[in-house]
């Protein structure tokens, strides 16, 4: 996915390494995750919690 764009023809440019963006890329992806996983381990125990079934 290209970070810029040529101001005159449109077409897409990039520069090298993009290293950081990869890195960055995968620190948002495993917040994202971790996150996820925190939320419904919540949702689970306040459903365990007040017996409420869900199906």
């Amino acid at each position: 996915m290209p970070e810029q764009l040529h101001p005159l023809t449109g077409d897409p440019l990039s520069v090298s390494p993009l290293t950081w963006s990869h890195a960055a890329f995968v620190m948002a992806a495993q917040r994202y995750a971790r996150k996820m996983h925190e939320l419904r381990t919540a949702i689970a125990q306040r459903i365990a919690k007040s017996g409420e079934v869900i199906g």
